[in-house]
């Protein structure tokens, strides 16, 4: 019996990607079909099962170096640029 993924678990919440860079691309291009359309199809031999995938997608990078913000105590959530 299919189980929900990552999406599914998703449904009504925010999917954080951390490390987006680092996805390989398709499998953000398999993320796009769901957030387009809300539902999820699992087909398998004997069985087809559709999920509710309602979600945001969200990312994050720590790819500015911590120099570069100097008054910002490290482990802060939240960033304010100019």
């Amino acid at each position: 019996m299919p189980r929900p993924g990552e999406v599914s678990l998703g449904h009504n919440g925010v999917l954080f990607l951390d490390e987006l860079p680092e996805f390989q691309r398709n499998v953000l291009e398999v993320m796009q079909q769901p957030l387009e359309d809300g539902p999820v199809t699992i087909s398998r031999t004997a069985v087809s099962v559709t999920f509710p995938s309602r979600f945001y997608a969200s990312g994050g990078d720590e790819s500015l170096p911590v120099q570069l913000f100097p008054a910002i105590p490290r482990g802060s959530a939240t960033v304010r640029l100019p």
